[in-house]
């Protein structure tokens, strides 16, 4: 795999930090234990920063406080703005009209 790595990784992964803390101390202690398999008392010092998780666990921790991986080379938008634009698409290439207008014919 190619290295993907910009020089905005760090300001990056300092934001995805700040949000994940912010998730964690609004979940409760059960549920961020039940989503890791540990006790409560593991899941207030991971939110403490005092534990550590496997990569099974984090996904397992990314998923219970609503979280989920994306590769960088993909961009997330709200269920409802890609739901609008998709039956926008699919309406307008429905339309034969429309579609020929969207084909750009370089001859």
């Amino acid at each position: 795999m190619a290295d993907t790595a910009s020089p905005a990784a760090p300001e990056v992964a300092r934001k995805s930090l700040q949000a994940l803390l912010q998730r964690l101390a609004k979940a409760d202690l059960a549920t961020i234990a039940k989503a890791i398999g540990k006790s409560e008392s593991t899941a207030c010092r991971l939110r403490d920063g005092e534990a550590s998780l496997t990569p099974q666990e984090f996904c397992a921790l990314l998923e219970a406080v609503g979280f989920k991986l994306v590769d960088v080379r993909k961009y997330c938008v709200d269920r409802e703005v890609y739901e609008a634009m998709s039956t926008m698409a699919t309406r307008a290439m429905s339309n034969p009209d429309i579609a020929r207008q969207l084909v750009w014919d370089d001859n």
